[in-house]
């Protein structure tokens, strides 16, 4: 699509990537949102696509070739030529979510899961802007006044409606689909002044656009599928139980909002140097305002991680604690609604740490022949609760929620051992207790684990 020199290979690499975005949208087949979101999205993609099409007609009709190379000679800027364009910079105008042809936007990143959401807020917005200020540039310069003047008003409806919008809104992803259409007006500054200071800038206004959008999106995808919160007061106290999500989506969020020293204030700054050198200071000075607000909403959610107050805040999430140690190697769900998460690796790697203490006591205890059902049980505890999570991921991205446990089942070539309660095993796959530290053992076992779902 990037490397098209004519309309309709152009067009064909455009629908390419667009059809299979409708599937990603709707892939979350167990939650009715998805299934919407990815239908408002094909009739949308359905709709532009006519636009588009409409107009790469009128333009064929008008010059008689659809080669990028050829279309400039041709071009007279006629009224017929000028519907052309207008209805091709329609078509375009939805897939990058420019005022008025975003409406779709919200609904589908709120619907889709949050993965697609950030690949459609980054990837298919950056590719449709470079295809646009490339077709701009090459095919449509000799009608660069009329083009200007749509790009004008776009990026200030776009900007400005965008970020009122914004501030209204309590949903984390509706509140970044509305950030990404006032970006997209951003990014449109790059194009408008049609130089190469602004086509330089848009490259990296979108490349930083990227890794901060991503950025954000990495830690709401988190908090949706471990704690399923997607409010603004949610991510209330965030801060509190995890630091390091925080801190690093307050460092995407003051990039989106172009506060220096991050890199985000640069590329803002080289976009509006770009279209005040091109003339349209009155333009940059609403751009500057419309980034006084988003600095409200941005703001908004640091103040809500960091300063705010909550009741039931967002649990801390653990993680796996000995890694290579122990691997989760399989899990099955059944059609009565039974989840097996099985582990066949629990011979742990210490044999060294042994070694190295004189094999006497590792991770505090002592390693003899009448402890060594202790170290055993410690190893199979951590075993069971890190197929917790396992199970948990599982349930998520299949639609339901994790139950209670059916059965645990314990086998190896090891003999039976004093102390291993069944009990204990229970809390742990219930998440109920602490992790343990595993001791050093030289016994293959394998667990399996059986939750039911809800």
């Amino acid at each position: 699509m990037i490397s098209a020199g004519h309309f309709l290979m152009f067009f064909i690499g455009l629908e390419t990537a667009s059809i299979p975005m409708a599937a990603l949208v709707a892939f979350d087949k167990y939650r009715h949102h998805s299934a919407e979101a990815g239908a408002k999205y094909i009739l949308t993609a359905l709709f532009s696509s006519g636009l588009l099409l409409y107009g790469l007609s009128l333009i064929y009709g008008t010059v008689g070739t659809l080669y990028f190379a050829d279309i400039p000679a041709r071009l007279t800027g006629d009224p017929l030529q000028i519907m052309a364009f207008v209805f091709f910079f329609s078509g375009m105008g939805f897939k990058i979510s420019l005022v008025p042809f975003h409406l779709w936007t919200a609904d589908v990143y709120e619907g889709a899961p949050s993965t697609v959401t950030a690949y459609l807020s980054v990837i298919s917005k950056g590719s449709a802007a470079f295809v646009l200020m490339t077709i701009l540039i090459k095919v449509f310069a000799p009608m660069v006044a009329q083009w200007q003047e749509v790009l004008y008003w776009i990026i200030i409806a776009s900007i400005t409606l965008a970020n009122l919008f914004a501030l209204r809104q309590q949903n984390l992803k509706r509140l970044m689909a509305f950030s990404s259409i006032s970006q997209a007006g951003y990014i449109m500054l790059g194009i408008i002044s049609g130089t190469s200071q602004g086509m330089t800038s848009l490259v990296f206004y979108v490349l930083i656009y990227m890794f901060a959008n991503l950025s954000v999106f990495t830690v709401i995808t988190i908090v949706a599928l471990r704690a399923h919160k997607f409010t603004l007061d949610d991510y209330n106290g965030l801060y509190n139980t995890n630091p390091k999500l925080a801190f690093l989506m307050t460092l995407a969020l003051f990039s989106l909002a172009g506060i220096p020293p991050f890199a985000g204030f640069f590329s803002k700054f080289f976009i509006f140097a770009a279209a005040f050198e091109g003339g349209f200071h009155l333009l940059v000075f609403i751009a500057l305002i419309n980034t006084i607000i988003s600095l409200y909403y941005y703001l908004k959610i640091v103040k809500a991680m960091y300063i705010n107050k909550s009741d039931e805040p967002i649990a801390a999430f653990r993680y796996p604690t000995y890694g290579s140690n122990q691997k989760i190697t399989g899990y099955s769900v059944s059609n009565n609604l039974e989840l097996k998460v099985s582990d066949f690796d629990l011979i742990p790697r210490l044999i060294a740490r042994a070694s190295q203490v004189g094999a006497n006591e590792v991770h505090g205890v002592r390693f003899t022949n009448e402890h060594a059902d202790t170290l055993r049980s410690n190893l199979i505890k951590q075993a069971v609760y890190n197929g917790r999570q396992t199970a948990q991921a599982v349930a998520e991205a299949t639609g339901h929620r994790l139950g209670d446990v059916k059965s645990i089942t314990v086998a190896g070539n090891s003999p039976s051992y004093a102390g291993m309660q069944l009990m204990s095993l229970r809390a742990a796959a219930k998440d109920e207790a602490t992790p343990v530290e595993p001791g050093t053992n030289t016994l293959s076992e394998s667990v399996e684990v059986v939750y039911y779902l809800q």
